[in-house]
């Protein structure tokens, strides 16, 4: 069993024969968040894979597989337990854990136990790593021993334990051709989850332990992941120390906890490099470390955002552009990608010490789940939350009775503020013309032989009473159109889960002043007899009720088309979609104006 990470053969002095066998083979893309362990495995994997060495690739595929499954039971048991109390048993499995097959029950229990909690993200994002949604368990997990067994493949933890040993290099080849793939699925599954992860060391529960603590978004889990200090600084030989931390006895030398101390050394090895470089026994020359690059130049981004626009794709955005800036002139060259697919990047590759990128966030993109724009160069990566690329006036996520609210908040407001006025002005131009007039104005004579309030030489009556009936009119009309505007306005600034669960909210908002006047309308309440009079006439809710019902249909059928993307889809023409919102506002306005002013 090798010393240093328990699956490594003896390292020779010359440089081992290329296998064409591993041709076509690929190590995974190292993940965003990656912890440090993991991004050392799969870096290695990379290089040994380029030099044709099937042992040490097999090596570093078996130790990287073991890590995540190491990983994973100890964030899904600390995610299960920061959502409701685990089984005592489950805890004590999760304290005691040595072996791969009591790693494999925690994950399996906690994924059956978080199966049950998806309404919480970080419960969500941790089942659909081993749980595709719309297709049940992945490869690696039915490989784990949850769901089915797959023919002609044997589970991982019957792999782990097989053999200590390297294997010949023909086996290697064969197992690296079943076993790698699994890794590349294991690892693309997790990226959403790694994406929004910081990994540390702090002290764990005994004297001199550190254990491995998780940052995802604003949780902290405590993974139970746990090492000795000392053997994590001390040079020469590594003793394994416990897994779990729970005690410092030494367990007994059965299979099961060889495989755990191996895994073990494997970590304690990583640390000791950072802390004293490569360790050398006696005959065995251990290839030396390259020379650590040059300080790479640390970029700087400024984000200015323009406005709202349409994509490529015709699609309403949000647009904005990124400029990247490396000191000193430094050039490189550095990508460019969002991880929401409806986000557009324009380029996404860039050269030099200076670039401009352009992008589009459609508004689909935006939802509970965090999305990033990364701009990765060979030395840095920088993920930045699309939250940052979008103007300061976004509204942030608010409960569902919020989020209610503030749909319908524009209408009931509208609505009480033209009722308000109606009465007022009501009351107003009957005092004026009880108060000024003479008799052929009374209320009791108005539908005989109306007389003209216009040029009647009373003052009170062509400065108050007139001026107060148009403004009323147009306030009236004015709401049918604002109502559904206002109302759009807020729900394109809910994040996008929001928008899709009160879509019906939403067309409620839009239409509930014609709902509500259609009420109030079919009593007295919105009736007088001044109304007969042709020149107050103009002023009556129910004589123009259905000009109000047109113009807020109309409205509201406009911008739902267009805020679902309905009218670009019928629309193809850009300048027919630019003047269209310009002639349906100029003909809402001139009819306005003709139905209170003719």
């Amino acid at each position: 069993m090798s010393e240093l990470a328990g699956h490594n053969p003896p390292a020779s002095s010359g440089t081992p024969p290329a296998s064409n066998a591993l041709e076509g083979l690929d190590a995974p893309l190292v993940p965003v968040g990656a912890p440090d362990h993991l991004v050392v495995l799969l870096r290695e994997l990379e290089r040994k894979l380029a030099q044709g060495d099937p042992a040490r690739c097999w090596a570093a595929t078996r130790d990287a597989l073991g890590l995540l499954t190491r990983y994973f039971a100890g964030v899904l048991p600390a995610a299960w337990r920061s959502l409701a109390s685990p089984p005592p048993e489950v805890l004590t499995l999760w304290r005691e854990a040595r072996s791969t097959s009591e790693r494999v029950e925690l994950i399996v229990l906690s994924l059956n136990a978080l199966g049950d909690m998806t309404e919480d993200p970080l419960a969500r994002v941790l089942v659909e790593v081993f749980v595709e949604p719309g297709w049940g368990p992945r490869t690696f997990t039915r490989l784990l021993g949850a769901g089915e067994p797959m023919e002609g493949k044997d589970q991982l933890t019957v792999w782990f334990s097989s053999t200590q040993e390297t294997p010949p290099v023909e086996v290697c080849e064969q197992q690296l051709k079943i076993f790698l793939p699994v890794l590349h699925d294991w690892v693309l599954a997790s990226r959403r989850f790694l994406q929004d992860c910081d990994h540390r060391f702090e002290t764990g529960s005994k004297f001199g332990q550190m254990e491995m603590v998780v940052r995802w978004r604003d949780r902290l889990l405590r993974t139970g992941f746990t090492l000795r200090l000392r053997e994590g600084r001390k040079s020469g030989a590594v003793s394994p120390p416990p897994v779990s931390g729970a005690n410092s006895r030494v367990p007994p030398a059965d299979s099961a906890s060889q495989e755990a101390e191996e895994l073990t050394r494997l970590i304690v090895s990583m640390l000791q490099r950072e802390h004293t470089g490569p360790i050398k026994k006696k005959e065995e020359v251990v290839e030396e470390k390259p020379p650590d690059p040059p300080p790479a130049p640390r970029l700087h981004h400024q984000i200015t955002y323009v406005g709202p626009d349409r994509s490529q794709e015709g699609r309403y955005s949000y647009r904005g552009r990124v400029e990247v800036i490396l000191p000193d002139d430094s050039p490189v060259t550095g990508q460019i990608r969002a991880t929401h697919p409806k986000v557009t990047v324009k380029p996404t590759v860039f050269q030099g010490s200076y670039a401009r990128i352009d992008y589009w966030i459609d508004p689909a993109a935006l939802s509970d789940e965090p999305e990033y724009l990364i701009i990765q160069t060979p030395h840095e990566v920088r993920k930045i939350p699309l939250t940052m690329l979008l103007p300061s006036s976004k509204i942030p996520n608010l409960t569902p009775a919020r989020a209610i609210l503030l749909l319908l908040a524009p209408s009931l407001i509208g609505t009480a503020y033209i009722l308000f006025r109606f009465y007022y002005s009501l009351g107003r131009i009957k005092h004026y013309l009880l108060s000024y007039t003479s008799a052929a104005f009374q209320e009791s004579s108005l539908g005989q032989q109306p007389i003209s309030l216009q040029g009647s030489g009373i003052s009170a009556l062509e400065v108050d009473v007139l001026p107060m009936v148009e403004t009323t009119a147009l306030f009236y009309f004015l709401l049918a159109v604002l109502a559904p505007l206002i109302t759009t306005k807020l729900y394109q600034r809910l994040p996008n889960r929001q928008q899709s669960e009160f879509g019906m909210i939403y067309l409620l908002g839009m239409t509930l002043p014609l709902i509500i006047l259609s009420v109030i309308l079919t009593g007295p309440a919105l009736s007088s007899r001044l109304f007969l009079h042709p020149e107050l006439a103009v002023m009556s809710y129910a004589h123009q009720f259905v000009w109000f019902a047109t113009f807020n249909l109309g409205a509201s059928v406009y911008l739902f088309f267009s805020v679902t993307g309905i009218l670009d889809r019928w629309i193809s023409n850009a300048i027919v979609r630019l003047l269209l919102p310009v002639v349906l506002t100029a003909g809402f306005v001139a009819t306005s104006l003709y139905l209170v002013y003719r």
